[in-house]
């Protein structure tokens, strides 16, 4: 349930940010998870930023690094939802 749904924050991630990473990193930073239900394969999940990436990229340009967060949710075969994530990360420049 974590690998699924930590892959779907990382599409996000690289959809939200791909064309601005140059010179960037991006860095997962902690991870809170809550499991709903027994989980059967297979499994898939959706996730989705919960910032703005343009006030992300500001806030990193105008201090170094920001951070910031994606929701995830992990689905069974039938659509019902069997955990979250939430999972912060930051984006900074490299040192």
């Amino acid at each position: 349930v974590f690998t699924v749904a930590a892959g779907a924050c990382g599409a996000a991630v690289a959809a939200a940010f791909a064309p601005e990473l140059d010179g960037w990193l991006v860095v997962a930073r902690r991870a809170e998870i809550d499991f709903l239900r027994i989980a059967h394969a297979p499994l898939s999940a959706r996730a989705q930023l919960a910032d703005d990436p343009a006030a992300v990229l500001a806030r990193a340009a105008a201090t170094g690094a920001s951070g910031f967060r994606t929701d995830a949710a992990a689905l069974d075969a039938s659509g019902r939802e069997v955990g979250r994530l939430v999972l912060h990360w930051e984006l900074r420049r490299p040192r």
